[in-house]
């Protein structure tokens, strides 16, 4: 009895093993090839990060996720800038990549998480290709842009250089340290973890991307578009997560 137990803990341990092995697999799209890091089994969870990163941000949450039976898929920005356009390009061209993943993959429908940055490509995916997404997550999301006559206050000038500046590696260290502090750490947590990570072309690039299209008023047709009507959970040992999936609006 002691080595077929010793055998089904050896395998019960190599199979969680290979699940949280990270593959990558390529996707292409036009002039456009997409690396996405790839990992687990079963309905699919698509991460986004935020400006300037890469979805290795998400290195300890996808184990967690591909442990608890999700198939996560991280989109690497940085990669699509390979032999692809960095000029010009949209939200509706970031959430084509991403759509392009997600189909790729077989994985529709997925939820979309999109972090901080992220969180403008996930609503547009959602928008532009709701048959592909079954919800999505704003993980530190922000409306972006104010349309005129909003009570909202938009980014001022001194959070939006605090925002762009960790990016600039031609800073000193602790002039980054100094905006990585203001834009995205609490008080006694250590925002040099932050320091590496940036892209400067991507982060230029998607800048770009979030100031067009304008923001423009929705008409009602755009807003049945963008809707996702159903109601999404993300279930895991550690209890049901109720996600946002409803009113997810197209920027622009």
């Amino acid at each position: 009895m002691a080595p077929v137990l010793l055998f089904l803990l050896l395998s019960s341990a190599a199979a969680a093993a290979d699940l949280g092995a990270v593959d990558h697999v390529s996707v292409t799209r036009g002039e456009v090839t997409i690396d996405v890091l790839a990992q687990g089994e079963g309905p699919a969870i698509v991460i986004l990060p935020s400006l300037g990163r890469s979805g290795n941000d998400y290195d300890a949450v996808s184990r967690i996720l591909a442990a608890d039976g999700f198939r996560v898929l991280r989109p690497q920005p940085a990669s699509a800038t390979v032999g692809g356009p960095m000029e010009n390009l949209t939200m509706h061209d970031l959430a084509a990549d991403v759509a392009s993943v997600i189909a790729h993959e077989h994985a529709a429908p997925a939820v979309v998480v999109g972090h901080a940055f992220g969180n403008f490509v996930a609503r547009q995916v959602a928008a532009d290709r709701p048959d592909l997404v079954s919800g999505v997550v704003l993980a530190a999301g922000s409306a972006g842009k104010v349309p005129p006559r909003s009570k909202e206050l938009p980014i001022g000038p001194e959070m939006r250089q605090a925002i762009d500046g960790p990016s600039e590696t031609s800073l000193p260290e602790k002039k980054r340290i100094e905006y990585l502090r203001i834009a995205f750490f609490a008080p006694g947590h250590d925002p040099s973890v932050w320091l590496g990570g940036w892209n400067t072309a991507v982060h230029h690039m998607e800048s770009h991307a979030r100031e067009r299209p304008p923001v423009t008023t929705i008409s009602p047709a755009a807003k049945r578009r963008s809707s996702i009507s159903r109601p999404s959970t993300i279930r895991s040992h550690r209890g049901a997560l109720p996600v946002s999936s409803s009113r997810c609006w197209e920027i622009g």
